[in-house]
């Protein structure tokens, strides 16, 4: 193996604060993957081998325009690990195990991700193995497997027919993917919220987009898909009941017609009705009409659907995790984030802190630089941090719970993005209201980026 040649990316560099040890700089570390050789590595799963086990620090994989035929598996012991895609187009990686040929369903994953802190922008994962008959065995076939905690995938692609996503376990964000595939396609017992998605299927005849693992009524756990586009073929169910507590909810999404009328399917076991929880919100779209589902689904309503839509459904923006000596207040990259200035406090997302004898704290922001005030009734401060890597504010745990309560109130009242207000490069523009009878659907979740630390 050649000797490894990181590049420093000095213009993102992030200056970690170490709470009673002082402050030390941490380079943000670059991998260049491209197939033709003129980068440090030639294959993606080369370059994750080159990263050092334990790593503290964020390492970037850039992956050129290609396709990358090979199987990808990062450990648990490689956290903070991004995949992010370079060049005109898409990078893919693909290989086309099924359940038959690796001997388990496990086993088929073309990425598979047990670290946490993954970070994905802009990949296209594949598993080209040809979608199974109807009632044929073996055919399942994972694209990516996710099973690292505080993991996040913006503008990816997954493709695949039968289990193509296994969002296994931990907390997860997805932002404007597109995922295909047959039957039970989104599967696993993730906590994970998909927003602005697009869903596709490619059943023949009958299919599921997913099948949700939550084994009690009291786990966190469960799929919540915000704002998505529900596309293809076939008569396919939103979900079934892989496990007997399942849990998944759609809300503000377009449903088509290939909609199974019914909605949902307990897999054939009634005694599950009682403990599944299969819900919808506000959706549209020839496969929303909701007047021949299941007796055992749930018609939201506004009060009830806002812990689905909002980011603490996947705890992250919950301040009871945090340390009690202090706690990060995150400023995400490359986007604008509304922030209330009712009073002297810059409110950010809070960010949880690992159980850890180590509390983090980035560098604090030159916020003035950054900021401008809006004029009106209400009065708010943009934040664009797109010229750093990241801003935040060193604050006590008291500074904290306060902020994050008024935070959260002004979630409630007053800031809210609205998706159907976009300009081209799929920022928010003019994004917040004056208004505060706006529906949930378009709160605060279209617009903040997860950026767990």
């Amino acid at each position: 193996m050649s000797t490894m040649n990181f590049k420093a990316l000095s213009a993102c560099c992030l200056m970690l604060l170490l709470l009673g040890d002082g402050a030390r700089s941490l380079a943000a570390t670059v991998i260049n993957v491209r197939l033709d050789g003129s980068g440090d590595y030639t294959t993606v799963q080369e370059a994750v081998d080159a990263v050092p086990t334990s790593n503290k620090e964020r390492v970037t994989i850039r992956i050129f325009s290609g396709i990358y035929l090979e199987k990808v598996y990062i450990p648990s012991n490689k956290p903070y690990i991004t995949f992010k895609g370079y060049g005109l187009t898409t990078p893919v990686i693909s290989w086309n195990d099924n359940a038959t040929t690796a001997g388990s369903t496990w086993a088929t994953s073309t990425v598979a991700i047990d670290a946490k802190n993954f970070i994905a922008r802009r990949i296209s994962f594949k598993n080209t193995a040809p979608p199974p008959a109807a009632g044929a065995s073996g055919g399942q076939a994972i694209a990516l497997r996710i099973s690292g905690d505080k993991a996040a995938f913006y503008n990816c692609e997954f493709w695949g027919a039968q289990d193509t996503l296994c969002d296994m376990q931990g907390r997860h964000y997805f932002k404007s993917c597109f995922i295909q595939g047959s039957i039970d396609f989104i599967f696993g017992n993730g906590q994970s919220i998909y927003t602005g998605c697009h869903i596709n299927s490619i059943a023949k005849t009958a299919g599921s987009i997913t099948a949700q693992y939550r084994q009690s009524t009291t786990d966190v756990t469960g799929f919540s898909f915000v704002n998505c586009n529900v596309t293809g073929t076939g008569s396919v169910y939103l979900g079934r009941a892989w496990g007997s507590a399942a849990r998944v909810v759609f809300s503000s999404s377009v449903l088509g017609s290939l909609v199974n009328s019914r909605g949902w399917n307990d897999w054939n076991n009634a005694s599950l009705d009682s403990t599944v929880y299969f819900g919808e919100y506000n959706n549209t779209g020839p496969g929303a009409d909701t007047s021949k589902r299941v007796s055992y689904f749930y018609n939201l309503s506004e009060d009830e659907v806002t812990s689905f839509v909002d980011l603490s459904f996947i705890s992250a923006n919950d301040c009871q995790d945090c340390n009690k000596n202090g706690l990060s207040l995150l400023l995400p990259v490359d986007f604008i984030v509304w922030i209330w200035c009712g009073t002297e406090k810059d409110i950010g997302l809070c960010i949880p802190a690992d159980n850890s004898t180590e509390s983090r704290r980035y560098e604090k922001a030159s916020l003035d630089k950054l900021a401008y005030r809006q004029s009106g009734n209400l009065s708010f401060r943009r934040i664009h941090s797109s010229l750093t890597n990241t801003a935040a504010m060193e604050v006590s745990h008291q500074q904290a719970q306060e902020s994050f309560s008024l935070g959260r109130r002004m979630m409630e009242l007053a800031a809210f993005c609205s998706p159907s207000v976009r300009r081209t490069d799929k920022r928010p523009h003019k994004a917040v209201r004056e208004d505060a009878n706006v529906p949930n659907e378009a709160r605060i979740t279209s617009c903040f980026e997860v950026w767990w630390v």
